[in-house]
């Protein structure tokens, strides 16, 4: 047709996003940013197939593709898409102002963060992934987790559970065996549902933990850990229980951390609280089906969700931590303001407030819900490598033996013959 094809890789955006995000000063004015509402950006969302995320920035990008970046202040509405420089077929130019802000645009895409104890911040996985933080409602020990991780695709688009021949089982690593065992069974989950008018998208999951299993508090945390996120290796950071609800969440604008099973402890800061994300149908979600964990399409928008910025120069989350609870440091003592579920291609993690996911899963929002727990150093990690040492030598040990053994009886066998 005479017209030149253009190619592009859908995950690999761009560097424009993370560079602004990067350039950032080291303290900026966070007065409230740009809001769009979830009704607003289901607008838009259906206007535009080349938009994946919806948010707001104090800084705006200038003159990337044309070599001369530099960013200006000023709030701005950030729309992040698939890639910059076309207009798909049918649809019109993104709107240059909205609600009055002018609006900037740039590449990214964001991905759940599905990876692979019962502890905040361990593993967990369907028998046969994640995170997950400890709840008592009405006597009886749950925990709450991403339903992308428990849920097998049948299950997430019908939210229903497959309860045949235990399929709604769920196992936790026990860190005393070494090994993933049965904690409990799968009893609500809720996940996103596009053509639902809601304001909140909840990706979540209650299961309910056998009587047999003991709670633990956070997994074990490295002394380094703490001590470069602040506190005191000698007088670690406790949760008491405490839940932000949504009405106060603006006032959060402290650090945050979160006890991930890939990352451990990061810190981050809440960098907007009004974001809304479309995960691309041609990108893949490694979720649970019938033939274990596989890669499978997947068409979800997600609304009215945080998103916390890392104040390190690594990720505050990375694919393997969803389902972590997020806590904002109030006076060296945690209060939950979330559940981390994803991960955009600009460094920043999607956050789900607590409120949304308590009344989702039909649980109490109040400050008896969730279980305190405790931070635990993590053993001395020379102690493990001896520990593991001397696993490897006792195998070597038996192996020998048995290989001796063979050897004599061997040569036993041999003489009797020759007698």
């Amino acid at each position: 047709m005479g017209k030149k094809p253009l190619f592009y890789h859908e995950t690999k955006p761009s560097e424009e996003a993370a560079s602004v995000l990067r350039s950032f000063p080291t303290t900026y004015d966070k007065k409230p940013l740009p809001t769009i509402s979830a009704k607003a950006a289901r607008k838009l969302f259906c206007e535009h197939s080349n938009l994946t995320m919806i948010s707001a920035s104090p800084y705006k990008s200038i003159g990337y593709s044309k070599g001369k970046h530099k960013i200006s202040k000023g709030p701005c509405v950030l729309l992040l898409c698939l890639h910059k420089g076309y207009i798909p077929y049918g649809e019109e130019e993104f709107p240059r102002k909205i609600g009055g802000f002018e609006v900037d645009i740039q590449e990214g895409s964001c991905m759940l963060g599905i990876g692979g104890s019962l502890e905040i911040g361990g593993h967990i996985r369907r028998k046969g992934s994640k995170s997950a933080g400890f709840v008592n409602n009405n006597g009886k020990i749950g925990l709450i987790t991403c339903a992308h991780g428990v849920l097998a695709l049948h299950e997430l688009k019908n939210r229903t559970i497959d309860r045949h021949n235990n399929a709604d089982e769920v196992e936790a690593f026990v860190r005393k065996s070494r090994s993933f065992k049965v904690c409990g069974k799968i009893v609500t989950a809720e996940f996103p549902k596009n053509n639902e008018a809601i304001e909140c998208s909840v990706d979540a999951a209650f299961i309910e933990l056998d009587s047999s299993f003991s709670v633990a508090g956070f997994r074990n945390v490295p002394a380094e850990q703490l001590i470069s996120a602040g506190f005191d290796a000698h007088n670690p950071v406790a949760f008491r229980g405490t839940v932000i609800l949504n009405e106060r969440i603006g006032d959060t604008s402290g650090s945050v951390l979160k006890f991930g099973a890939r990352t451990g402890l990061t810190l981050g800061s809440l960098f907007n609280e009004n974001m809304h994300v479309r995960i691309k149908y041609k990108e893949t979600l490694k979720l649970y089906d019938s033939i274990g964990y596989t890669d499978i399409p997947c068409d979800v928008n997600v609304y009215n969700q945080m998103e916390i910025e890392s104040l390190t120069h690594d990720n505050f989350f990375e694919v393997g931590d969803s389902g972590s609870l997020v806590f904002y440091i109030q006076d060296d003592t945690l209060c939950c303001i979330g559940m981390a579920i994803g991960l955009t291609t600009r460094g920043t993690c999607l956050v789900t407030p607590i409120e949304n996911i308590l009344k989702s899963l039909g649980l109490p929002v109040n400050n008896s819900i969730f279980i305190p727990a405790e931070t635990k150093l993590q053993s001395n990690i020379e102690t493990d490598r001896i520990l593991e040492a001397i696993d490897r030598q006792q195998k070597y040990i038996d192996r020998r033996f048995q290989e001796q053994k063979e050897e004599i009886e061997k040569y036993f066998e041999k003489i009797k013959k020759n007698e």
